[in-house]
């Protein structure tokens, strides 16, 4: 199963989409989380710029079995209104946001314009359009082809 969520209203994710990964439930569900991560890059102190892991108590040693599926989106959704620098996923991430949050902030949101957005024109620098069309024509999502 995936999941699609929308970054919520007022943060740099505003309105785009985010998919995870395939969300796998381990044979002890509900007694332990299930297996999430984002597909597309996040630029975020609690999410790996590089692989998608999320750091969220709730998918970790805070799970219990009254928990759902939803309540694990919902709050991966409230993650994205209110990172936790203070416990990062990327390191290098929560540095920039804790120096910086206005800089961090416009980061976030051109990650979010290139790597959530599957009809972005919007591309990284140094990255040639081309080679990014000659991808997607061999049948690689946008995002992987960035």
């Amino acid at each position: 199963m995936t999941a699609k969520i929308f970054g919520p209203v007022n943060t740099p994710y505003e309105a785009k989409i985010s998919s995870s990964d395939p969300i796998f439930y381990q044979p002890e569900y509900p007694f332990l989380p299930p297996k999430m991560k984002f597909v597309n890059r996040v630029y975020h102190p609690n999410i790996s710029s590089q692989t998608g892991a999320i750091c969220l108590d709730i998918l970790k040693d805070k799970w219990t079995p009254v928990l759902t599926l939803k309540s694990a989106l919902i709050s991966l959704q409230s993650l994205l209104s209110t990172p936790e620098p203070d416990d990062p996923q990327d390191a290098q991430v929560a540095a920039h946001y804790k120096r910086d949050k206005q800089d961090f902030e416009q980061t976030a949101k051109y990650w979010t314009e290139v790597y959530a957005n599957p009809n972005a024109e919007v591309l990284p620098d140094g990255v040639k359009p081309e080679a990014v069309a000659r991808l997607i024509d061999m049948g690689f999502g946008r995002s992987n082809a960035i």
